[in-house]
Formats: C-alpha cells, structure tokens, sequence
C-alpha cells in the first residue's frame, strides 16, 4: 500500500488531535506518546474496521427482516404520543438496519479518524505509518461503506419488499424501512431512489386497492393522514418510475374520504298538567370534515364554514292555558313569531379516532341563536327555546325563566341530566402528590425568569397543567360523570357543554345517536346523524 503523502510539521493539527483524542494533561503528551497511542488505537479498532469492511466486499445472503403487521399510526394533530404500532415499527426497522448500520457507522468514523492521523505526515512514526496502512486509503472510506450500503438496499430492503409488498398490512413498517436504506445508500453516492420509489409505488398500489375498503366502505377514517402522508412523500420524491397521477388521485380520494355531512333533529315535547302544551320540531344541518396534515401525518376535526350550521323550525304548536278566579280554564293560543330559518355558528369539534372507540363531541349547549319570540293575546315576549332544549339533553339546564312563563302559561320545568347515584361511603380523595411535585419544582425557581421562561420551565408549567387536569378528571368521574380525556383545560370545558356521540367506524354510517330525556310528560330528544358527502 503507498505510504501517505508527508507534510510539513503542523503543531496546532497535533494540538487539536491530542485535545480530540487523549486524556488530559493532553497537551503534556510528547509526540512520540501521541505515535504510541495512534498505533494502540489502530490495533484496538481494525478487527472491527476489517469485518466491517470485508462484509460490503463479500457476497452476502443476509436474513430478510419481516415486516410487521402493524396498523398505521393515527394522530390527532397537537398529540406527539407515540403509538405502540409506532414503537413496534420504529424498534423493528432499527434492527432491519443491522448490522449494516453498524458497519456503515465503523467504517466511516473509522476513515475520518485515520485521515486525521495521517494528516500529521512526517510526525508519524514508522511504526503509526505501519499501523495506519492496514486501513484503507482516504479515497476508500466512503466507497467501502457504499459496499455496505449496497448489500442492505439490494439484497435486504429489495428482497424484503419483493416478497411483501402485496399485503398492505405490512406496508407502513416495510415502506419506513425501505426508503431509509435506500436514502442511506443515496447519501454515499449511490442512486437507489429511483428503484426505492417503484417499489414503494408497487407496495402503495397494493395498499390503494385497499383505501375504497377501508376508507370510503369501511369508515376507517383513522388511516388516512398516514395514507395521505406515504402517498404524499412518494410524491415529492418523484422519479420516473412515479406514477404522479395515480397518487394524486389517491390523495384526493382520501380528502374526499372524510368530509361528512351533520344532520341534526331536536323534537320536544312538553305537556303541562293544566292541559299547556309546547311541540315542536327543529332540524339544522352543517358540514364537517378532517383536516388533514400530511407534513405530520396528523389531522383536525373542523366544521366547513366556521362552523355555521342551518337551522329550521320545522314545526310549532303551543298553547298555554289561563284560569280565571273562578276555575275555569281557556286555552291561549302561542305563536312563534320570529324567523323560522336562521344560522347558528357551532364551536369547534372533539374526536380522536385513535382511541378504540372514538366519540364525537358537538359543542351543542353553547350555540348563539337569534333572538326567538313568541306572541300569545296580541302580547310578543322574547324567548329561549332551541338552544335552552339543546342544553336541557347535553348539559344540566332549564328553560324556566319568569318571561317565557308569564306567556306560556307557567310551561313545566324542563329535565335536566340525572344526577349520579348517591355514594354511599365517603369520596375518594384526589391524589394530588404530582401537583405538589411540580408546584415545589416551580417554587424553588420563582424568581429565576430565564430558567422559568427556557424549556425546562416550560416543561414544569406543562407538566403542572397536565397534573390539574388529569386531577379534574378523576374528580369528575367519581362524581358521575364520565367524558372523554382531554389533553386541555379548554377541551374539557367544551368536552362538559358537547354532546357525546359514539363515532361507529366501519357501520354504514359513521354516526346515528339519539339523545333521550323524559320527565314526567316533557319528553325531549336529539338525533344527530353523520354521513359520508357525496362527491
């Protein structure tokens, strides 16, 4: 092997390569110490450097790594919980990589740190020289790691997806896999992108055929950011084995997948002893959709239009009753004299399709309707009626205020949620120990601001929040009443004023659920029904 190129003496190179790669006092060392420990470190490390080597220049059969069948991971955005299928995946691509990665790794680590040493030149010692020419030369590190490379992409990554790139169960864990040894064999100089992107297509194609089942049929709605997502990095790797209008198709049936259109039907019925009455009928209607971000694999439940859904009255009778002093009881016609159509603007919605069963929160108790007005003799009073009925099946509510009464004839109070069963022996007290652990971290920082406002104060205040709310939960549920975890204050106060409806994946109809209060004669109902759009 020719020796090195020698160079002048460099004492700042030798400098820095002791401070690297000695232990102090480093800059006590004596050349002739630093040659010594350059030939203690070529000898430690060359059994490596040569089996890492050897493997790229040798004809390989390694063992195809099997895909696992694992769901692709479904994200709210704003949630960075890894799922256990991404853990899954994540541990089993590390392992596909080996032992090529390690290799990779020795090889490379290993040639910068002997062209370092060989810059030194006429420093080195005959016998630092002798053991440093048992490595490569400088133009070959790069090349034998490309070897390396080589035998994962083409006889591990290929291999693997030749033989399952037909089952699209396997394919999030087999894609991951395949386009990071094919991007770790593109960064050595090789071009192995082009290949990678047919076989991810041929996987994709597998996995689209799937997407009318699963998605438009089957209502799993929860694949498709990470759908979108997979389609969409093939897209921006391009290549001309892509077919770029096939996923753009795919995508845009995914998008059209997941906009819904939001049915709503509010019938109540009171009936007052005295022989009042109030019937009537209310429908709206709103669309909804998944906003999907295909950056972070990730999506958000929105209503189209800021949230405003259409609501009619579809139907009005009522009568109140008035009772002179002697007994005797006539009936008061009550008209409803305001619009018969408006708009309400609804606030933002709740789901998390992730969970195995996913509810759908409509925020129903809060809409903000124009002012209703009812006329009973000649007489108009303002009124409350289709929110206060919304509240009356979401929220603990009533609609017994003294102007609707003085025009309805003293209308029955209306139901409100049941109250939880009587606990017989003493609420649990709430463990509040990791409150106090993150309210003591805060305390012996008050008055330190940059610590307070830099990441690990950050992370306290997080931390603190998160502890309150998952205290205010527990509270609540040993109370009776049971919501959805939030990962906020703010959705767990919207989470107390939505109505919870059970999201039906993979049913005709993502959701069909009626809301049901009956007491006494007032007998009030909601039935929220989401269909797929049409498009």
């Amino acid at each position: 092997m020719p020796r090195p190129l020698r160079i002048p003496f460099a004492p700042l190179l030798l400098s820095l390569l002791i401070a690297l790669l000695l232990s102090p006092p480093a800059f006590a060392d004596t050349p002739a110490q630093v040659n010594a420990k350059i030939v203690a470190w070529a000898t430690q490390n060359l059994a490596a450097y040569q089996k890492a080597v050897a493997y790229g220049q040798h004809k390989q059969s390694p063992q195809i790594p099997v895909p696992p069948a694992v769901d692709m991971p479904c994200h709210v955005c704003g949630d960075s919980t890894q799922t256990q299928g991404e853990a899954q995946v994540a541990t089993w691509v590390k392992q596909a990589m080996e032992p090529e990665a390690t290799y990779m790794t020795t090889i490379l680590s290993d040639g910068k740190q002997v062209t370092l040493f060989r810059a030194l030149g006429n420093e080195l010692s005959p016998a630092a020289e002798r053991a440093l020419n048992q490595y490569g030369s400088n133009d070959s590190f790069i090349a034998d790691a490309a070897a390396v490379s080589q035998v994962l992409v083409g006889q591990k990554a290929t291999e693997m997806a030749n033989r399952y790139d037909k089952d699209p169960h396997m394919a999030y864990a087999g894609i991951l896999f395949l386009l990071q040894a094919a991007r770790q064999a593109d960064l050595l100089g090789g071009n192995y992108g082009d290949g990678a992107i047919q076989l991810t297509s041929t996987w994709m194609s597998a996995v689209a055929e799937t997407i009318d089942k699963d998605v438009t049929s089957g209502h799993k709605y929860n694949l498709c950011p990470v759908y979108a997502s997979i389609f969409r990095q093939i897209e921006l790797l391009g290549g001309p084995q892509t077919n770029m209008d096939q996923f753009t198709q795919t995508i845009q049936k995914i998008q059209d997948a997941v906009k819904f259109n939001v049915k709503l039907q509010l019938k109540a019925d009171i009936n007052g002893a005295d022989g009042s009455y109030l019937h009537a009928t209310w429908s709206g209607t709103a669309k909804f959709h998944l906003d999907i971000d295909m950056a972070n694999t990730c999506y958000t439940p929105a209503f189209d239009n800021n949230g405003s859904m259409a609501v009619t009255v579809d139907s009005w009778s009522s009568q109140g009753i008035e009772t002179s002093s002697s007994g005797v009881k006539t009936p008061i016609p009550i008209t409803l004299t305001s619009a018969h159509s408006y708009k309400v603007n609804l606030a933002a919605p709740q789901l998390n399709l992730c969970d195995p069963q996913p509810i759908f929160q409509i925020p129903l108790s809060t809409v903000k309707p124009p002012q209703e007005t009812i006329m009973a003799k000649g007489h108009t009073e303002n009124g409350s009626f289709f929110q206060s009925f919304l509240a009356a099946v979401v929220a603990p509510n009533e609609v017994n205020n003294a102007n609707t009464n003085a025009v309805t004839g003293q209308t029955p109070t209306l139901p409100g949620v049941h109250p939880p069963p009587a606990n017989t022996g003493a609420p649990a007290r709430p463990d509040t120990s990791g409150i106090q652990s993150a309210a003591d971290q805060l305390k012996a920082h008050q008055g330190d601001i940059g610590w307070l406002m830099g990441p690990q104060g950050q992370a306290a205040i997080a931390n603190i929040q998160k502890q309150a709310l998952q205290t205010t939960q527990k509270v609540t549920a040993s109370a009776g009443l049971v919501i959805p975890n939030a990962s906020n204050f703010t959705n767990f106060a919207n989470s107390m004023a939505s109505a919870h409806l059970p999201w039906t994946n993979g049913q005709a109809q993502p959701v069909n659920k009626s809301l049901h209060i009956k007491k006494d004669n007032d007998d009030i109902d909601i039935t929220v029904t989401v269909t797929q759009s049409a498009h």
